[in-house]
């Protein structure tokens, strides 16, 4: 049974991840439609377009389905927190990452077009403004925000952020409720085509079942151990990227879902385990990396946004 996770496992353990930019067209081209737009408006225009727009796949033999990316493995950049500028971009590629020269043609370009107003991004320029050489110096550190430049350099955190995940963080969450929704109706919709070409029907059934569990949820209450995990992993993409989005308590809220299909004999206990190292396997697909001198701040140039939900027995009941 486990073979599975050892193919799976050979796939997202990578030595090189692509840098995308699909994301990034998505948000330019909602942002020039709702130029007048509150801001709040923009961003749950920029949900939905994520939802309906980011390109979908579903790998040999997933049980769990949704990429944070539009590519297996990838970052997005995002242009909210930051411009990359090409100097950044060749440090990232120095670095291991991966993106194509094309991309990083219509990533200039696209730069040329948008100027992000980011909380970041506003409070650099109140600091630079005030000419106070001292908080330059703690703001070019990294102390109290990300390392920003020389003013000379230009201004600018140098790079900003790419990182996986298809929503805006958990500013959103109703919105991303029902955005999941149009994003589980895509994978609905391409599971079940799948399963028609499909000539292996052990890998058809598979295909079938994954179609219709996103055709019911999250629009609907899970019924299974099987459902609520692919509803939960469905909406932490909406609600990813975040730097301080945990799991919660996975064990406490998904333990009757696993307790109601044992005792009904829907699922064993080693198909309970196969299916959470699935979740696990789309976690460690997320990844998240920042400009260079961000880079020279944290030791590193990868940062992997994995979480690490609690999983343990339920505690025995009391006897007084």
């Amino acid at each position: 049974m486990y073979e599975r996770i050892e193919r799976i496992k050979k796939r997202v353990i990578v030595d090189h991840y692509p840098i995308c930019i699909e994301k990034y067209r998505i948000t330019a081209d909602v942002l020039e439609e709702s130029r007048h737009d509150p801001a709040m408006v923009q961003r749950g225009k920029m949900l939905k377009a994520y939802a309906e727009r980011m390109p979908i796949a579903i790998a040999d033999d997933e049980l769990i389905v949704g990429l944070g990316a539009s590519k297996p493995m990838g970052l997005e950049i995002d242009p909210n927190y930051g411009i990359w500028t090409q100097d950044e971009i060749d440090s990232l590629i120095e670095d291991g990452y991966e993106m194509s020269r094309q991309d990083q043609m219509d990533l200039q370009e696209l730069n040329r077009h948008h100027d992000p107003a980011t909380q970041i991004g506003m409070q650099g320029d109140i600091f630079y403004e005030q000419e106070d050489e001292r908080i330059l110096k703690l703001l070019k550190a990294g102390l109290i925000l990300p390392p920003w430049k020389d003013k000379a350099q230009g201004r600018g955190v140098g790079g900003g952020y790419a990182q996986s995940g298809l929503g805006l963080g958990p500013s959103l969450v109703l919105l991303m409720v029902d955005y999941s929704k149009i994003l589980a109706d895509r994978y609905s919709a391409l599971a079940a085509q799948m399963a028609e070409k499909e000539t292996d029907p052990v890998r058809r059934a598979e295909l079938t079942v994954i179609s219709e569990t996103c055709a019911w949820i999250p629009r609907n209450k899970p019924r299974t151990f099987r459902e609520a995990i692919q509803c939960f992993w469905f909406q932490f993409l909406m609600l990813s990227p975040s730097t301080t989005l945990p799991g919660g308590r996975f064990d406490q809220y998904m333990y009757p879902f696993y307790e109601a299909d044992l005792n009904a004999g829907r699922i064993t206990c080693e198909e309970a385990v196969e299916l959470l190292c699935c979740m696990r396997l789309k976690d460690m697909e997320l990844n998240r990396t920042s400009g260079k001198n961000n880079r020279k701040k944290n030791a590193g140039h990868e940062q992997r946004m994995m979480t690490n939900p609690p999983c343990r027995a339920p505690d025995p009941p009391l006897h007084t």
